[in-house]
């Protein structure tokens, strides 16, 4: 497959017990490096953090890396795996899916549906998959859900180290999302209120509608 919101494979060696994948260079790493770095850099070396036009930048780019995946393939490709991790980011911050190793080609059924053993990474499984193991394009899609709030928040999707009641992200956004004034202190600190509020609101308020929206199966 190939599309401007995929890293793109470039080659493969299969040599004896030798197996590797060359993949295209992202040079500004992944988008979890940016939001959660896990080890505190020297002095000095510190990344500034993601502004807003970036973010805004990187989710409408991974909307259509899956938008991609589930409309314009036959049949649909699931991630199964979509996480921030697994957002690249190039030299210009555009943002591009990778580590397609637990994707899964959907059905060619009406409601697209595939039961399959549940895999993924904590935090980003959607509820109905991880109970039943049956495996939709909006699985991905409540995955993307996730990554938005960790660049509306600069959250993990799951810390157990914040008081009770915060350890879940999602469970902890989600009675704030209705609430404007809730909904701009919920906003990364990093930012340091560098962010226009009403652009916050008109542009959330849209992704959680638009941002991406799976096609309605006609059931042909």
């Amino acid at each position: 497959m190939h599309s401007p919101h995929l890293v793109g494979l470039l080659g493969y060696c299969a040599d004896q017990s030798h197996r590797l994948l060359v993949f295209e260079f992202m040079p500004n790493g992944s988008l979890k490096g940016h939001l959660h770095p896990a080890v505190v850099p020297a002095a000095g070396e510190q990344r500034p953090a993601l502004d807003w036009q970036t973010r805004l930048g990187i989710a409408l780019d991974c909307a259509r890396a899956l938008e991609f995946l589930h409309e314009h393939t036959s049949p649909a490709v699931i991630h199964r795996d979509f996480n921030c991790s697994n957002v690249l980011l190039d030299h210009n911050y555009r943002a591009r899916v990778s580590d397609f190793g637990t994707a899964k080609v959907g059905s060619n059924k009406a409601n697209g549906q595939v039961v399959t053993r549940v895999l993924g990474t904590t935090g980003y499984l959607a509820p109905e998959y991880a109970s039943t193991g049956k495996l939709t394009t909006k699985s991905d899609v409540y995955s993307y859900g996730v990554v938005l709030l960790e660049l509306l928040t600069g959250r993990v999707p799951v810390d157990t180290q914040r008081p009770p009641g915060q350890h879940v992200l999602v469970s902890w956004a989600l009675p704030r999302l209705t609430n404007r004034e809730r909904l701009v202190q919920m906003v990364d600190p990093a930012l340091k209120g560098q962010f226009p509020v009403k652009d916050l609101i008109q542009r959330w308020r849209r992704s959680r509608r638009c941002a991406y929206r799976p096609r309605r199966s006609t059931g042909r």
